[in-house]
């Protein structure tokens, strides 16, 4: 609590003030000062009026300012020298009744509005996106193993309305958004001609560093190049693509976005090919996944499309016909595809496929809600409690387990001209000079 003290804090910058100070205020008065300033000022009233040796004894200040160190070294600055003001202003004996009184402040428990406290825990919440990713990521291996396969009748023929899309194009690009587990991607590689140039891309890193290793032991997809990129946001030139197919992903993005990029990066006459599963009570897979789903996030009506919890939201008859109508796409039809999945012959084998797709989804999903862990094993058991009953629902048998599954498979074309031109930006004439 010395002139060194008052140049820290910034109080005394000025040469003028620093001289007047050092000069005619002693260093108690200081200390004095410097803890006025930061209480309201009691104490320079009390210099103006009268002798601030009688009305606060010097030793006080001195504890006080010794205080004030410890605790500033501390990092603790509640009170900053409130108490020891309190304590000093109380008059001597030796003073006279006419000596002036400083009317202590209350004692509050909150620091001063002027100092700094900071969190004990500083946290950032993670953005939508961010939660999407990780989301994605901690499911991608089990969908792989274990729901992806079983989707295979359905990609088979999204590759089969592709290569008649690409008989008559001489070394088409293709691009498929949205695949966790290469498919139907890998299937259009595999049955088009030489030449054919795939790309396909995932949101999920880990899942996308997964099917590299599967396929270096596969030997497949060498005419395939796979990328991370956001279905709303692909990171590739306008007019780049003959095809773009979309399998079971617009449920949970942002449909509108994804089609406006699709119409983006199509070349002009290209064609785009999108599937989605159709509504709940039409698709026999929703009717366990679902149950096991609600039943381990109960509050999955609060979360986003894009956390995975509504995928029946694009399952209506022709629910993507004003999206594509308004992006600018023409020739559009919807055709209807049924289907069955296999999993498994018995209960457990089915339960043992979904629950490396769910249990990753729930556990992360539980965790950003509580903050803290949980019993897993209680979680599990929940969510293969409603499986298993939503599952005998449909049979006691694996020939009647998931045979009713219908697909929308949307088919529509960009009309022969670039996508500068649809835009209609009109090109600057530069006047000719003489």
């Amino acid at each position: 609590a010395d002139m060194r003290g008052f140049q820290r804090i910034g109080m005394l910058r000025s040469p003028p003030l620093r001289r007047f100070f050092s000069q005619v205020i002693s260093p108690p008065q200081n200390a004095l000062v410097a803890r006025s300033l930061q209480d309201g000022f009691p104490a320079c009233r009390a210099m103006k009026t009268g002798s601030t040796e009688q009305v606060i004894g010097s030793s006080a200040l001195h504890r006080s300012s010794a205080a004030h160190t410890r605790s500033h070294r501390n990092g603790t600055m509640r009170g900053f020298g409130r108490s020891a003001v309190q304590q000093s202003e109380k008059p001597s004996s030796s003073s006279s009744p006419s000596s002036p009184t400083v009317t202590p402040r209350p004692q509050e428990d909150a620091p001063h509005p002027m100092m700094y406290t900071p969190l004990a825990v500083d946290y950032v919440p993670l953005t939508e996106k961010q939660i999407a990713e990780a989301l994605w990521n901690y499911a991608a291996h089990g969908y792989q193993t274990g729901i992806g396969p079983a989707f295979a009748p359905l990609h088979n023929a999204i590759a089969d309305k592709a290569g008649v899309l690409l008989r008559e194009i001489y070394e088409p690009s293709v691009l498929d958004i949205g695949s966790v587990n290469g498919q139907p991607g890998l299937t259009i590689a595999e049955a088009a001609e030489e030449g054919t140039e795939v790309f396909v891309t995932d949101f999920a890193t880990l899942g996308r560093e997964e099917l590299l290793r599967t396929l270096n032991k596969t030997e497949k997809g060498r005419d395939i190049t796979f990328l991370k990129a956001d279905a709303d946001d692909l990171q590739f030139d306008a007019d780049a693509f003959d095809l773009v197919t979309c399998s079971m992903v617009l449920a949970a993005c942002d449909h509108e976005a994804v089609v406006w990029d699709i119409f983006r990066v199509l070349k002009p006459g290209g064609s785009v090919i999108i599937a989605e599963l159709g509504e709940e009570h039409e698709v026999s897979y929703y009717g366990p996944y679902l149950a096991a789903l609600r039943a381990g996030i109960p509050w999955h009506h609060s979360l986003p499309a894009s956390q995975g919890v509504r995928p029946t939201r694009l399952g209506k008859a022709g629910s993507l016909l004003p999206s594509l109508e308004e992006e600018g796409f023409v020739n559009i039809t919807c055709e209807e595809f049924s289907f069955a999945m296999h999993f498994g012959a018995s209960e457990e084998e089915v339960w043992g496929r979904f629950k490396e797709h769910l249990l990753p989804m729930i556990k992360y999903l539980r965790s950003q809600r509580m903050g803290e862990e949980e019993d897993t094993g209680l979680i599990e058991d929940e969510a293969k409690s409603a499986f298993f009953e939503a599952l005998r629902k449909q049979g006691s048998s694996e020939k009647e387990w998931f045979q009713q599954n219908v697909a929308r498979v949307y088919t529509a074309h960009k009309e022969a001209e670039s996508f500068w031109d649809f835009l209609k930006i009109p090109v600057p004439v530069v006047p000719k000079t003489r």
